[in-house]
């Protein structure tokens, strides 16, 4: 017996080391959350996401009804809002037995480590080395966003759907258990309907349907029966029956009500956006490195210099048909969160993607593929490193270093220009006639100017280099060009390249989530009796008095909070 441990062990040496690092890493991006007293914090999260699951809590504890919470937002049914998934089992385990904040982060932590490790068990999957199914599951979740994945308890769950039930179509179409596979994948999904976020399960699920046909186009011309031409489109159909049983008692009354929220058919076309194409500057900079007024830093492009690079190289020298196929699913979920034409018709008269608003959201189903391709760029040069010549690693190199060079002086000449404007009331002046040499203004001259001054100064407070975060995010792209540099000078490092490229990935997500995690804030805070209460209580007599808030009732206290930061 201890012989057959020990030979177990051994032979999956190295997938017992990546899970447990990658535990280590989802735990240490929500250590704050989980061990550290904190908690999220913005005017949503103070005003609806904590709030809802504390009532949910109470409603348990109190055997309550979980149909209609009229003291909050005149009135919202915790089983409709989508925003704890009250009719999740775990989740009902857990607000019972739990503490409130211990209850709504744990949730979210085995959401995301469940996500993460079915990940990497995919990129395994694939027949991939350990290092590249760790960077696929690592820059999964950097892709995704910190403050994306904080959106109640439902975005972490929304998260399994990819990886899940793409998994379970490879191994449908490998000819693996295909029972077993068709109630894992089905699992996922339902997961997905009853904890999720709706809208972006329903943004994934035609990417996993095209995935299972794309699986599929190889066996066309092979296979002789219809059923072995279809397997995973069969499995696929399987899958969403079984994943629908188990999240009916969720999606049934989400669809039977959506008339009677803001969800209108035409939501889509209402709420529609035409992002800034400055968005795309998140393929460089780390998603909280925002421009005021503009913003960018947005989920669904940052994954890491150094996996942005073998992104690149999967797609000039590691080209397959597993490569187009995300690259092309890629550049799909482009056209609809830039709302290209075409694309911007389908979103917005389709049902149920015109019940849906913030088409920009779609980037969240880009996720995946854009980790996919990154790893695939690992796995390729791993495989056959010969491909990329010592001249191609020098040219890397160069490359990188020139980037590296351009973004500190470009910071630099910014820092100058704003910094003038700033100081500058002429320039001011001047800039404001430029700019309505053509418009009429509304407001006086000076209402104008402090935008100008507050917009140059917000510039210059993010790309400075006394912004502690924005200097890392550069030094990352130096690190980038080092690495190619040292992989065609140095032996030790090339024979070293597999941990080296880990601890790279690693470190630069690890060090964007502690960039973030900065704007948690300590629980006591959600503790504190608000000030509004007291007032109300100081002049009323009977507490059960019925009164309808407002629905940004959170934003008010969020606001006065930071404003005394």
């Amino acid at each position: 017996m201890n012989n057959t441990l020990k030979y177990f062990f051994l032979k999956q040496k190295s997938n017992i080391l990546a899970v447990l690092l990658l535990v280590f890493f989802v735990t240490l991006i929500l250590y704050p959350l989980l061990f550290g007293g904190k908690v999220f914090f913005n005017e949503e999260q103070y005003g609806f996401y904590y709030p809802m699951s504390f009532y949910v809590q109470d409603s348990l504890h109190s055997n309550g009804s979980l149909l209609w919470n009229n003291a909050y937002y005149g009135g919202v049914s915790a089983s409709l809002d989508q925003f704890v998934g009250a009719n999740y089992p775990v989740n009902k385990f857990l607000f019972n037995y739990l503490d409130f904040f211990t209850a709504h982060h744990l949730s979210i932590f085995l959401a995301l480590l469940i996500g993460t490790l079915i990940t990497y068990w995919f990129g395994k999957s694939n027949g991939w080395l350990t290092t590249s199914s760790i960077v696929l599951a690592i820059t999964y979740v950097l892709a995704t966003t910190l403050d994306w994945i904080g959106i109640g308890t439902i975005a972490a769950h929304s998260f399994i759907l990819f990886p899940a039930m793409a998994l379970a179509l490879l191994k449908i179409r490998e000819n693996k258990n295909f029972l077993a596979y068709v109630l894992f994948g089905g699992l996922g999904f339902g997961v997905a309907l009853l904890a999720g976020f709706i809208q972006i399960v329903f943004y994934v699920y035609p990417i996993l349907l095209l995935y299972a046909i794309f699986l599929d186009s190889k066996y066309w011309r092979t296979e002789t029966t219809q059923i072995k031409k279809h397997r995973s489109l069969l499995g696929f159909i399987l899958m969403s029956v079984v994943g629908t049983l188990v999240g009916l008692k969720q999606l049934l009354p989400s669809v039977f009500f959506i008339d009677l929220t803001i969800r209108t058919s035409d939501y889509a076309i209402q709420n529609a956006s035409n992002p800034h194409i400055l968005e795309l500057i998140t393929f460089l900079l780390p998603d909280f490195i925002k421009i005021p007024f503009i913003g960018a830093g947005s989920h669904g492009f940052y994954i890491g210099t150094l996996a942005i690079v073998f992104t690149v190289f999967a797609l000039v020298y590691y080209r397959s048909r597993r490569v187009g196929f995300f690259l092309f699913i890629y550049a799909v979920v482009l056209g609809f969160a830039f709302h290209l034409p075409i694309f911007s018709w389908l979103n917005e008269h389709i049902p149920p993607y015109s019940n849906m608003g913030g088409n920009f959201r779609w980037m969240l189903a880009g996720a995946f593929p854009l980790a996919f391709l990154s790893a695939s760029g690992v796995e390729g040069y791993l495989r056959n490193p010969e491909i990329i010549s010592n001249k191609v690693k020098q040219l890397t190199s160069r490359i990188l270093f020139i980037l590296s060079s351009l973004l500190i002086i470009g910071s630099a000449l910014v820092a100058y220009i704003l910094n003038t404007i700033s100081t500058n009331e002429t320039l001011k002046n001047f800039i404001i006639d430029k700019v309505f040499s053509n418009k009429e203004m509304v407001f006086p001259r000076e209402h104008y100017i402090g935008v100008l001054e507050k917009t140059a100064n917000g510039l210059l407070e993010v790309f400075s280099f006394a912004n502690t975060e924005y200097t890392l995010s550069l030094f990352f792209w130096f690190m980038s060009a080092l690495f190619f540099y040292l992989l065609y000078k140095s032996d030790w490092f090339v024979k070293n390249r597999k941990q080296i490229i880990i601890l790279f990935v690693f470190f630069n997500a690890l060090f964007v989530f502690q960039a973030q995690s900065e704007a948690f804030v300590d629980k006591n805070l959600y503790l504190e009796k608000p000030e509004i209460v007291n007032y109300f209580e100081s002049i009323e007599n009977n507490p059960n008095e019925y009164r309808v808030m407002g629905f940004l009732l959170g934003d008010g206290p969020y606001r006065e909070v930071t404003s005394k930061i």
